[in-house]
């Protein structure tokens, strides 16, 4: 981390959703889960940028949640949902002003 700071480097931190987190906060939007806060304190802590890797998902239908973004029968997610998250993920990093796109 220190080594991030002297360099100028912007550290990044999320965690990544359980599809039961995704279906509470479809169920309860403007919820936060525990694994929500927990991750906002250890980017607070540790003077990082946090991207919420959990709300990213409470948008989408909770059909497709099951049916296109994880496995049916555990609780990991497929390809699908990886992609996904990859790709707020970057969209973010460009809004962030992270990166830039010219």
């Amino acid at each position: 981390m220190a080594m991030c700071k002297e360099r100028g480097i912007k550290v990044i931190y999320s965690k990544l959703p359980s599809r039961e987190d995704v279906y509470y906060l479809i169920d309860n939007p403007g919820a936060k889960t525990f694994r929500q806060a927990e991750g906002e304190w250890i980017a607070r802590h540790f003077g990082v940028m946090w991207f919420d890797g959990l709300s990213i998902f409470a948008d989408l239908p909770a059909t497709s949640i099951r049916d296109f973004y994880w496995l049916k029968y555990d609780g990991h997610w497929n390809q699908g949902a990886s992609t996904y998250y990859a790709l707020r993920l970057a969209d973010w990093i460009i809004s962030e002003g992270i990166v830039s796109t010219t």
